[in-house]
């Protein structure tokens, strides 16, 4: 039962809306097998800042403890060697690249001797490059199905490493002409080509998708305070400097592979100087020592107290979420507190998605329509009729690509009896409306793509909950249903971009308490946008209309 004041009357809201999604840490497993023979046995993911990843926790220490003859220090000092054993090729690559441009710079294009160590330097990389097609393919190998990211980034990922797979095996077309074991210059000319714009794909491939994932990482979540997010931002400023990095890198390559190309007029000791400076920051980022302490020191400690501050205020600034220009959806929209949402959102500048079982007869959202210049849309939705959502959420998705708040606010207050002579009909029917309604509005608007970075940008759901006084079993126990289908989804949500939150009305004067109740409509709603509005954490909370914190 949930502590409230007695003369409060039932009600309640329901919250969602998108976060940042946060790039798990990844522990590799190693077992000592006979002989001294290390092999890697199972990747383990975890995430310290989101719950959903927490279940992987205890199985990876369970692992790690249970490793014959072997403790901590053993395996970091075995992945050690592993990680310099794997980067070992590659960085003889790279010293080579830098070798073969600083070749080419001094060269300037002209024949003679530098020019030949250019070309046997570039002939001599291919030996540590004979196994990287299937190295660069491993990805889509290892994880081939589609993640919860928008489509257009979702299709990147699975881009990027198969264009450098045709990168690295077109390539190995040109060393078997030039190791003469083909003979054929058209063919080889066209494997260059195709070589090159692989990799030219491939960096561009990489630039858009740090490009995405910076923005996600620095943006201020909804509901975020200044402190919380400073302090994110702190513990996320080593992967940021390296994603800073590999931005910065994949940029010179893009022009590197565009020189080599030939898509512009550069000079042969411009290419050169900008394959040197691919090569070695390649060597930079391979070096076993990580690059973040002399990045980090640059942002953080080059920077006074005072700026810093001032660009902490201003990205809190502008990254506060307001409800005005966005589109958003109510449900249970005809009357009460529904209602009252439509106008305020409306007034706010919003485009409108409201829902009721029968929107012809909704005189009052019929007359809001006709003077929201095409900005209220009404919709028919039965929420206690699971086809007719699904059908519904389609409709939706042939009206809007994104929604930025949804109100889950459709309910129900039937079967008000006591613990004497409550009925199983009526506990059903409040549960069906209450509880299962919501779950299932969110699942098929999740399943069209509507809600949170599957959609490109950000979405608030909430949910409207109470229970102030005893007696109604069958509204009060949906109710409680409802919290905790709203606190699972915020935690099974919270990686896609969509946070839930409770909301609590107050004891609102409405149709469904009889006229009765201590606030109007018009407070009630203002109050609750204005906690959504807010500097509160609100994924997983339950705040009523004031701001404060209702406890569970």
């Amino acid at each position: 039962m949930i502590p409230g004041a007695p003369n409060e009357a039932p009600g309640g809201i329901s919250v969602t809306f998108p976060r940042a999604t946060y790039c798990p840490r990844a522990a590799v497993v190693l077992k000592t097998l006979p002989g001294d023979r290390n092999i890697v046995t199972s990747l383990v993911v975890t995430e310290e800042s989101n719950p959903a990843f927490a279940r992987h926790r205890q199985p990876a220490a369970d692992i790690l403890h249970a490793l014959p003859g072997s403790d901590m220090a053993d395996l970091k000092t075995h992945a050690k060697l592993l990680t310099q054993f794997l980067d070992k090729s590659d960085g003889r690559d790279k010293l080579l690249a830098a070798v073969q441009y600083a070749a080419m710079f001094v060269a300037a294009g002209q024949p003679g001797d530098v020019k030949k160590v250019q070309a046997s330097v570039a002939t001599a990389r291919k030996v540590f490059r004979i196994m990287r097609p299937l190295e660069a393919l491993n990805p889509i190998l290892q994880n081939p199905a589609v993640g919860s990211r928008p489509l257009w980034v979702e299709a990147l990922i699975k881009l990027k490493p198969l264009l450098m797979s045709i990168y690295f095996g077109a390539d190995h077309v040109v060393w078997a002409q030039q190791a003469g074991l083909l003979n054929n210059k058209s063919l080889t000319d066209r494997a260059q080509k195709t070589s090159l714009y692989g990799w030219f794909g491939g960096s561009l491939c990489t630039i858009i998708l740090e490009l995405y994932e910076l923005a996600a990482q620095t943006a201020r979540q909804p509901g975020e305070s200044a402190e919380a997010y400073a302090a994110r931002q702190d513990k996320i400023q080593p992967e940021v400097t390296k994603r800073c990095l590999t931005l910065i890198h994949a940029c010179f390559q893009a022009a590197l592979a565009m020189g080599l190309l030939e898509l512009r007029p550069w000079k042969p000791r411009t290419v050169g100087a900008l394959g040197i400076i691919a090569s070695l920051m390649n060597c930079y980022m391979l070096y076993p020592q990580s690059p973040t302490p002399l990045f980090e020191g640059w942002l953080t400690k080059r920077r006074t107290p005072a700026l810093k501050t001032a660009l902490v205020a201003r990205l809190v600034t502008n990254s506060a979420m307001k409800f005005e220009g966005k589109t958003t959806l109510v449900t249970g929209a005809n009357r009460g507190i529904g209602l009252e949402f439509v106008r305020q959102l409306l007034d706010k500048g919003n485009t409108v998605i409201a829902t009721a079982r029968q929107p012809a007869a909704a005189d009052a959202l019929q007359k809001l329509a006709s003077t929201s210049d095409g900005r209220l849309l009404l919709t028919q939705l039965d929420v206690s009729d699971p086809s007719s959502i699904s059908k519904w959420a389609a409709d939706v998705k042939s009206k809007v690509q994104h929604l930025d708040l949804v109100v889950n606010n459709a309910g129900i207050m039937t079967g008000l009896q006591g613990v004497k002579d409550v009925k199983a009909e009526d506990m059903l029917e409040n549960f069906q409306v209450n509880a299962i309604g919501p779950l299932l509005v969110t699942q098929q608007l999740h399943k069209q793509g509507l809600l949170g970075s599957r959609s490109g940008g950000d979405t608030l759901m909430g949910s409207v909950d109470d229970n102030g006084s005893g007696g109604a079993y069958a509204y009060r126990a949906s109710k409680a249903a409802l919290n905790i289908v709203n606190k699972s989804m915020s935690i099974d949500l919270a990686g896609e971009g969509v946070s839930c939150v409770l909301m609590h009305p107050g004891y609102v004067i409405t149709e469904m308490t009889g006229g009765n109740g201590l606030i109007d409509t018009n407070t009630c709603v203002k109050g609750l946008l204005g906690v959504l509005e807010g500097d509160k954490e609100l994924n997983g909370r339950w705040y009523d209309y004031s701001g404060k914190v209702v406890p569970w």
